[in-house]
């Protein structure tokens, strides 16, 4: 109908229809750019759209020229400002949340005592077959102290764990760990199949064991005959169905909390701090990692905050390797002094002297190979001489001796002064080996006024 047609019908007193369009012709909104005029404030601006633009490109930019207290880079980082893994500009308040909340996720060191079935000789059993375990799947570093953590922690919220559900404990937190750190983790089954071998083997030598007694004590000959059970696909172990079940258990025993600052996070910045990470990896770098993993297995250790462990690990590495155990930048960036990790140190130390003599070899043998430096065979530090410490300062071993002498002399023993004199002659000999300079030469000058005091004494 035309528009002619529509006039006539209304004059005529008829219907006009309409035609309305169904699908109406879209407007554009767009609010029109307005050309910015140059004006006084351009400045302002300018620095207006400084302040929006994202925080980590406006530290990266002050990080390269140098600029703010914040992004201020330490020596030992320089080398990593363009390395984005590295995280250089947030390093720092990375660790200090590390340190805040690695007491959080800790198990308690007295966890063992309310638990009826297992101690603390069935946990390091435990965790020297999971270094095993952990070394045949080739899995990270991370993955290794992720476990125990979780072991640890569980065992502490369930306290009804048998002994013959330990093994389980240990495989499914394991079996966690790797879905937590690695990309390709080892599958359930896999997991299955480890524990069976075990015990497999175990009933195998039971067997064989049995059979030869019974030889010697009958003194009879039998026909040889194979013990060897013909087990199922997977033995008598545990199946796929217990490592679900114990792994659905743990999460809910942890409230899903598997995040956990662990030793192995300290263990690289201190490392690095002390200019010790090194590509390839350094001796003593290989041997802080050795006297950590030997805490593992220690259930003593757990009074202990991991960055204190890994402190005083890197401590007695470079002193065992012949360098300052303890620097400046040690002090700062650990923030513990010489005087707070000796108590542990002397802990460690005592495990690396009895690594040798320990019915629990795994972490000794995983470090006697070409690969880890063969560090496991590096003679102890040799920390106790004449009754003086290494690992004290000077100060601390002159109030030590001075209160050794008092007591020496309310007991009633005399001529002591030739016995102190020796001992902090030993010292200075070996802080001058260390390279402390100052330190030799404050024990040798009072080395020598005690031998004075010795002479005067026989006169």
């Amino acid at each position: 109908m035309t528009r002619a047609a529509i006039a006539r019908g209304s004059r005529s007193g008829g219907i006009a229809v309409l035609c309305v369009n169904p699908q109406p012709r879209k407007r554009n909104r767009q609010p029109k750019k307005r050309k910015r005029q140059p004006t006084e404030d351009a400045a302002d601006e300018d620095a207006a759209d400084e302040v929006r633009t994202p925080d980590w490109k406006v530290r990266g930019a002050h990080l390269d020229q140098g600029r703010g207290s914040r992004d201020v880079v330490d020596h030992f980082d320089v080398p990593d400002v363009k390395d984005v893994q590295a995280v250089v500009p947030y390093v720092r308040e990375i660790y200090r949340y590390h340190r805040e909340t690695e007491g959080l996720k800790h198990a308690s060191p007295s966890y063992m005592s309310k638990h009826a079935d297992i101690n603390a000789k069935m946990r390091a059993i435990l965790i020297d077959w999971l270094v095993d375990v952990h070394l045949k799947f080739k899995l990270l570093p991370e993955t290794l102290y992720l476990t125990v953590n979780l072991i640890d922690r569980f065992l502490e919220q369930e306290r009804m764990i048998m002994r013959d559900k330990l093994q389980l404990v240990g495989v499914t937190a394991m079996f966690l760990a790797c879905k937590y750190e690695e990309i390709f983790a080892p599958e359930c089954i896999d997991f299955v199949y480890i524990t069976a071998q075990v015990e497999w083997v175990t009933l195998t030598l039971t067997l064989t064991l049995t059979l030869t007694l019974t030889r010697t004590r009958t003194r009879t000959r039998t026909r040889t005959r194979t013990l060897k059970p013909e087990p199922e696909p997977y033995g008598e172990a545990y199946t796929r169905d217990d490592i679900l079940r114990m792994e659905g258990l743990m999460l809910l025993r942890l409230n899903f909390q598997l995040t956990a600052p662990n030793a192995f996070v300290f263990l690289k910045r201190f490392a690095k701090v002390a200019g010790i990470a090194t590509t390839p990896r350094s001796k003593t770098e290989l041997l802080a990692h050795y006297l950590v993993e030997l805490t593992l297995q220690e259930y003593k250790m757990l009074k202990y905050l991991p960055s204190t462990t890994c402190a005083s690990a890197v401590y007695l590495a470079l002193k065992t390797c012949g360098h300052t155990p303890w620097t400046a930048d040690l002090e700062k960036h650990s923030t513990y002094t010489e005087a707070d990790l000796q108590a542990c140190v002397r802990d460690i130390h005592e495990l690396h002297e009895k690594a040798t003599t320990n019915n629990l070899q795994a972490v000794r043998k995983k470090y006697t190979e070409q690969k880890h430096g063969n560090v496991s065979s590096i003679a102890v530090a040799h920390l106790d001489g004449g009754g003086l410490s290494q690992c004290e300062t000077l100060a601390e071993a002159k109030a030590r001796l001075r209160a050794s002498l008092t007591a020496a002399r309310a007991a009633g023993i005399s001529d002591l002064w030739g016995f102190v004199a020796k001992g902090l002659a030993m010292a200075a000999e070996d802080l001058a080996a260390a390279g402390m300079e100052d330190k030799a030469r404050a024990a040798a000058d009072l080395a020598a006024e005690y031998s004075c005091r010795t002479e005067r004494t026989e006169k």
